[in-house]
């Protein structure tokens, strides 16, 4: 029988769709029975908000290790443990997304995602691994420019490898019962993985996607930067983004994830906050007067072909090994996986368990990106897959709202890993909220 839940959240598929409240319940469909489970975060469930350092003290221990990444890198990592237990524990490893991120996966002020679950996962009995990424430090701060800025796809695999096979050494797991965690980048990099270590029991896929990561990041800074544009910064939708509705709407917030049009495409030769302002060099060319001698460029020509001239922009390398995909994303990294999809290894995974969670607003990599993932398995009758989409949840899996342009970095909601604990600890997969 294959175990496969489904959470049915958009109108754009041809099933039956319930509208749900932002935090709401989800319900998830098994398919071959249609049986119904409400999967969440009901008051009773153990939950990990707010608890102290000096709490975690009681239940959690730490071990420091540090990775021989090969060539003379090495790299340091953490292991979280119960306090009380010490033997035949499940194990899961922890692979980042993209951009330099060290084993907490920190963003500022002070966001340490992979800290929270290795916490949750190792109070409720799992030996966690996580690590620094190859050249990053504390606070996610690259040490060494030249490593990071010419690490590619094969390196980021053959790291998380060696990083797997540490986390089966430790005597504490259970050889049986290891599992690997991948968020964003990470899935591509977590399907690599398992596919070549056939004893990896179960794969969890945040934010996944089914096609190649070039074509997510073109869709991402051409569509994406132009649906923006025009129904956020063109004021009065016709056509043309004009220097006035550019400067009213420069500081509108936009998804973090991706370009801010309002900020990339002028200038203020003034340097005030009100001063004259003017396109920028590469928009100026196409420039056509709309009224009282204002200039406008038109957004399906003249736009378009300046955000198809960015997209390549990020596979040249810079002079001053600068990353020009987002600040994070260095061109010899951009070349090495623009061609990488997750549609035509998931199938590989076939032994293994397969738990896809996604964000209903999540806009640079939508949910029908896992939806593809998840038909993929039905196709194959992969025998045991589930997905989870929570409506109005971004990339990184907060509740942003479901029309919002807004997405952020923040604390996991504990439904979000209550739900992946239940999954992990129950191979009948016969789980609720």
């Amino acid at each position: 029988m294959i175990k496969s839940a489904l959470a049915i959240v958009l109108s754009l598929f041809i099933i039956p769709v319930t509208v749900f409240a932002q935090g709401d319940s989800v319900p998830t469909t098994n398919s071959t029975d249609g049986s119904t489970s409400v999967p969440s975060g009901s008051s009773s469930s153990p939950s990990s908000t707010n608890v102290s350092d000096d709490e975690h003290s009681k239940t959690i221990r730490h071990r420091d290790l540090t990775i021989d990444l090969g060539g003379g890198i090495h790299t340091d990592a953490e292991l979280t443990l119960p306090a009380l237990a010490n033997h035949s524990l499940p194990a899961l490893l922890l692979i980042h997304g993209l951009g330099p991120a060290d084993k907490d996966h920190f963003f500022p002020p002070d966001i340490r995602p992979f800290k929270q679950i290795a916490e949750y996962m190792s109070e409720r009995g799992f030996v966690v691994l996580r690590y620094d990424k190859r050249a990053i430090g504390a606070n996610s701060t690259v040490e060494n420019l030249g490593l990071w800025y010419n690490e590619t796809m094969d390196d980021l695999i053959s790291d998380a490898n060696k990083a797997l096979h540490t986390l089966a050494k430790q005597p504490e797991f259970d050889k049986n019962n290891i599992s690997i965690f991948g968020a964003s980048q990470g899935t591509w990099i977590a399907t690599r993985v398992a596919a070549a270590n056939p004893f990896v029991k179960n794969v969890v896929l945040m934010s996944s996607a089914a096609d190649k990561i070039g074509d997510l990041i073109h869709t991402q800074m051409v569509n994406t930067t132009l649906q923006f544009t025009r129904e956020v910064l063109d004021v009065n939708h016709d056509g043309l983004l004009s220097l006035s509705e550019v400067a009213a709407t420069r500081n509108t917030p936009y998804w973090t994830l991706g370009p801010l049009p309002g900020k990339i495409l002028v200038d203020n030769n003034s340097g005030s906050a009100t001063g004259n302002f003017q396109f920028i060099e590469g928009l100026r060319t196409g420039e056509v007067n709309v009224g009282n001698e204002e200039k406008a460029v038109k957004i399906d020509t003249t736009l378009r072909a300046f955000l198809e001239q960015r997209f390549q922009s990020i596979f040249v390398d810079t002079k001053d090994k600068s990353c020009p995909y987002l600040g994070v994303g260095c061109p010899p990294m951009m070349r090495s996986f623009a061609d990488m999809d997750n549609l035509s290894v998931i199938g590989n995974l076939n032994s293994t368990g397969i738990l896809l969670i996604h964000g209903g607003r999540d806009i640079g990599q939508p949910p029908e990106q896992a939806f593809m993932l998840e038909q993929k398995l039905l196709a194959l009758n992969h025998p045991d897959h589930t997905i989870i989409v929570y409506p109005g949840h971004g990339h990184g899996l907060i509740n942003i709202g479901k029309d919002s342009w807004i997405d952020r970095p923040g604390r996991l909601p504990d439904y979000l890993l209550e739900d992946m604990y239940s999954w992990l600890t129950d191979p009948d997969r016969n789980w609720n909220r």
